[in-house]
């Protein structure tokens, strides 16, 4: 049986603020739903809801600011580090119901070697991986025209990866029946990328 990780990318150039209580809920729907919600934005850092990116934090996603022509780096990033993050989480609470100690109390030996297990192991793990873009048609564009650059990293991994990607001008226009639907079936269905 393989491990199947579900995470979710949300690549916004648009302030969140007035749509706080639409965010809130996406998140919650997914994290029953045991998918992981990352946040890569387009905005510079002053200009982006904090009190969100906190909760998508707390929640165990990951937040990040960066450019448009740095979003490949960024997106491989983001993905590989949630990855890393939720599978050491999974573990580390195993080791806490098996010894009572969390890996922090591990000796640092043994620490290590499960540090480096982790990493190995998220090359390995298949994905489910949804990416929400709400951005500029010309922002849109650009990922389209460059997505073998976009999704490079991506293709490198051993693991399947089941990719859905969505564009929307804003977040109340994304069909969020389709992308339940999505991470909601239990097998992986495309051993590679397929285009937007």
């Amino acid at each position: 049986m393989s491990i199947i990780l579900k995470e979710m990318v949300i690549i916004t150039d648009g302030d969140i603020t007035d749509l706080s209580a639409k965010w809130e809920q996406i998140i919650e729907m997914m994290r029953k739903r045991g998918v992981i919600v990352n946040v890569i934005s387009l905005l510079e850092k002053e200009s982006f809801n904090e009190k969100m990116m906190e909760t998508i934090e707390k929640l165990g996603g990951i937040r990040c600011y960066t450019s448009i022509q740095l979003l490949d780096k960024t997106l491989s990033k983001v993905v590989e580090e949630s990855v890393k993050l939720t599978l050491k989480n999974v573990i580390d609470q195993s080791i806490k119901n098996i010894s009572g100690k969390s890996l922090e109390k591990m000796h640092p030996y043994i620490k290590v070697q499960i540090i480096n297990y982790v990493a190995n192991l998220s090359e390995y793990v298949d994905l489910k991986l949804a990416l929400l873009l709400e951005i500029s048609k010309g922002e849109a564009n650009y990922v389209i025209n460059n997505k073998r650059k976009l999704f490079k990293y991506l293709n490198k991994r051993k693991g399947k990866i089941d990719l859905y990607v969505a564009y929307a001008k804003t977040l109340m226009d994304f069909e969020m029946e389709k992308l339940i639907l999505f991470f909601e079936e239990k097998e992986i269905n495309a051993e590679n990328i397929v285009g937007i």
